[in-house]
């Protein structure tokens, strides 16, 4: 078993190791206005894009759910530690598109309640 201080250091090993792969990634799919753009393509759908991205992490559950049960990926080009990976990358994207629709929503309530209202006039 690791020290408190070597899980600590793997730890941050794999956060860098995520990041980076994070930003290996997002150039395939993404260009540089918007690192999100792939996952506001659901808005087509009518799906906002931070339930888009947990849809996304469903599928990659669906997958290690598989591999617990057959003992391997039919994927054999990614293994359980990506599929893993993926699924932390993909989680705080959801947070960050999360966060832009809740300011985004809080915007728009703010501006809406800026609007005078008739009934207040009188």
């Amino acid at each position: 078993m690791m020290t408190s201080e070597e899980q600590s250091k793997r730890f941050t090993e794999i956060l860098t190791t995520i990041k980076k792969l994070h930003d290996d990634k997002r150039h395939d799919y993404a260009d540089t206005d918007d690192i999100f753009a792939n996952f506001r393509l659901s808005n087509l759908a009518g799906i906002s894009p931070w339930k888009g991205s947990v849809i996304r992490m469903g599928d990659k559950y669906a997958r290690i759910s598989n591999f617990i049960k057959k003992g391997d990926f039919k994927f054999k080009e990614e293994s359980i530690k990506d599929t893993l990976m993926d699924m932390a990358i993909y989680s705080l994207i959801t947070i960050v598109l999360y966060e832009e629709e809740m300011f985004n929503e809080h915007i728009k309530t703010f501006e809406k309640n800026m609007i005078p209202n008739k009934e207040n006039e009188k």
